[in-house]
């Protein structure tokens, strides 16, 4: 195939999404007709491709668990211009199904949630074999909460309250391998 007749084959399927406030998303992706694509030292099996508003090869992969709505919001708004959200969780066991299904790189989630609570779900996710790294934000201020947090396996630890000045340094801290607790 022809790289011009490869380009052509693909499908543009545009979506705006309150999650993605930048705007609109452009996902090309391979028709199910053509299972493989093969181009010059490239190839394509099945696989979606994101493009859009800023580039996402480099960017670090971000799921977020809370039970909030209106926090998810504001974490996607501030996390969206540093990190590629690829998820969110409203409860433990639906952060631990996310995490198995989408492989993030890292797990910003709240101590306080359905279900699982957010320590339960790193150590059930660190049990399935997780290389994802994990902050807590959570509006526990208790200092056995913070211990909890960090031997469950979390790098960082940042309160609602500080969530806008130091969410994003404990994400990086975090990638970095370095601990970061904002309490």
């Amino acid at each position: 195939m022809l790289f011009s007749e490869a380009a052509e084959s693909f499908l543009f399927k545009v979506t705006a999404s309150r999650d993605f406030p930048s705007g609109a998303r452009v996902i090309p992706t391979i028709p199910s007709s053509k299972q493989n694509v093969n181009l010059p030292g490239l190839q394509l099996d099945g696989v979606h491709i994101h493009a859009g508003g800023r580039s996402t090869l480099n960017s670090p992969r971000v799921l977020l668990g809370d039970d909030h709505p209106a926090l998810l919001k504001a974490e996607i708004d501030l996390l969206s211009g540093h990190f590629d959200v690829i998820g969110t969780a409203a409860d433990g066991a639906a952060l631990v199904s996310e995490a198995c299904r989408l492989h993030p790189d890292v797990i910003v989630t709240d101590i306080s949630m359905p279900i699982l609570n957010g320590i339960e779900a790193v150590h059930k996710l660190r049990e399935l074999g997780s290389t994802a790294k994990f902050v807590f934000v959570t509006v526990h201020s208790a200092e056995e909460f913070v211990e909890a947090g960090m031997k469950a396996g979390a790098l960082g630890y940042v309160r609602k309250f500080w969530l806008k000045l130091h969410l994003v340094p404990a994400i990086k801290a975090a990638l970095a391998g370095q601990p970061y607790v904002r309490n």
